[in-house]
């Protein structure tokens, strides 16, 4: 346990990162494929092969319940997990804030391509890179946090992740009010090149750029802790269905902001209001977060994992 805060830096970087960038990379497909889009997806079936392949050199662990009969429950949250949720308040809180940060994530992806083409005017694949900024930040940020933890879970990081967050969704609003004044001049010219579009051609991609790599950064430093706690903190028996209700919390989040972006969208169009107002609308879904979250470290011991031979 007193390595997972170094392990999950890694793990949630390559995850970030594969996530991030291959949403970064439409914006470059599009521009080398322009009408047989349908090329890529030998790029992807090609790394699910992969994937699958590698996932075979995993090692076993022993199973928590042996035969365990299956229960409907268990497509959602089982009763024991419940009970223990309402037992652990603190598990139950680092829960529902994962589940908060993966729907501001799920907000922010669209709205950074709605964000670079709509309002800063930037061709597709300047606006991709515009993403990727987030992808190489939040690597930067996951392995940082990892690295400071010191064999326990660092709440700390996630108060610095929280207003950093906060502090960069705020400034990126603030960039929708200035936007650029050569943005007609910047979709022509990254037309033409690819490559010049790695180039920011005014102040406000430039700054665009900064502040998402920044983003990107707390992001990653906010992120980590909460994993951790959520794989050290249940009993033994319950880990494993811990890491099963996250994931359904989580998927629960990303939902829902796309149902929320959805309305956000509606809303900004029928009262003529930029998309860049939603940074600031989600600045305020994390304040709170900023403000009130602040438990204790917790310091992790170690335990060597269960192999079968």
């Amino acid at each position: 346990d007193d390595v997972l805060p170094q392990a999950n830096g890694v793990i949630q970087m390559t995850f970030f990162l594969a996530i991030i960038f291959g949403m970064a990379s439409v914006g470059f497909v599009k521009q080398v494929f322009p009408g047989a889009l349908w090329k890529t997806s030998y790029f992807c079936i090609a790394i699910a092969v992969i994937g699958t392949i590698s996932s075979f050199w995993v090692r076993r662990t022993p199973v928590a319940h042996p035969g365990l009969p299956f229960r409907w429950s268990t497509l959602g949250i089982n009763a024991e997990t419940r009970t223990l949720l309402k037992q652990d308040r603190r598990l139950l809180s680092v829960l529902l804030i994962s589940s908060v940060f993966w729907f501001v994530g799920g907000i922010i992806q669209p709205l950074v391509n709605i964000f670079g083409i709509g309002q800063l005017h930037l061709s597709v694949s300047r606006t991709s890179l515009m993403a990727a900024c987030m992808g190489v930040g939040i690597s930067l940020g996951c392995v940082m946090a990892g690295r400071v933890s010191h064999k326990r879970v660092n709440f700390k990081l996630v108060t610095v992740g929280a207003w950093g967050i906060v502090v960069c969704l705020i400034v990126m609003s603030g960039i929708g009010w200035w936007g650029p004044a050569d943005g007609v001049e910047t979709i022509k010219e990254a037309d033409t090149s690819l490559w010049n579009s790695f180039i920011p051609k005014n102040s406000a991609e430039w700054t665009a750029r900064s502040v998402l790599t920044l983003l990107g950064f707390f992001a990653g430093l906010f992120v980590v802790p909460l994993q951790v706690e959520l794989q050290t903190r249940p009993p033994k028996s319950q880990k494993g269905r811990m890491i099963g209700t996250m994931n359904l919390i989580n998927w629960v989040g990303i939902v829902l902001s796309a149902l929320f972006f959805g309305i956000f969208t509606t809303v900004c169009n029928a009262l003529h209001w930029p998309m860049s107002h939603v940074f600031l609308f989600l600045a305020l879904v994390m304040l709170p977060i900023a403000l009130l979250y602040h438990p204790k470290d917790e310091i992790l011991t170690h335990s060597a994992p269960e192999l079968l031979n």
